[in-house]
């Protein structure tokens, strides 16, 4: 007679399956955090996002140049500036006051030194500056940015 092995112990093949439900287990559980954590995470970012508006209609772009209110020597500020605005009906109004916008413009830009326009946080101030001032003038609707395309201090 032949003697086969058949010394197979119970508690063996029972470890090995228990072993492998484990690293299945880990497996399908390190899927899910990345899942939520990578994928979802990144979506849900993308749902606070602002709705994206419609891009602004653009008036100029008009230039300037003009003496700053510097005491200490004679300064130069020279400005290339387009106003966007969301209302179409402005374009005829902005057409029409092109004299007074000019003049407001001017007055504004004169009133900076060139300390004010050394750091981004006064150039952000000329541009709120510019915009309050450009929308009392108006009456068909506001100025809703200013870009500067040139700016320029010498």
């Amino acid at each position: 007679m032949s003697s086969e092995k058949t010394d197979r112990q119970p508690g063996k093949s029972k470890t090995k399956l228990l072993l492998l439900a484990i690293v299945v287990l880990a497996l399908l559980g390190g899927g899910l955090g990345f899942y939520t954590f990578f994928v979802q995470a990144n979506q849900d970012e993308g749902a606070n996002l602002p709705a994206k508006e419609e891009p602004l209609l653009m008036h100029g772009p008009q230039d300037f140049t003009v003496n700053m209110s510097d005491r200490a020597q004679r300064r130069y500020l020279k400005a290339t500036i387009v106003l966007g605005y969301a209302d179409e009906k402005m374009s005829r109004e902005l057409e029409q006051r092109s004299v007074q916008i000019r003049d407001v413009v001017i007055k504004v830009l004169r009133s900076f030194s060139t300390e004010d326009m050394a750091t981004v946080e006064g150039v952000a101030r000329l541009r709120a500056e510019l915009i309050k001032n450009l929308n009392t003038l108006l009456t068909s609707g506001e100025i809703k940015e200013i870009y500067f395309t040139d700016l320029l201090v010498q």
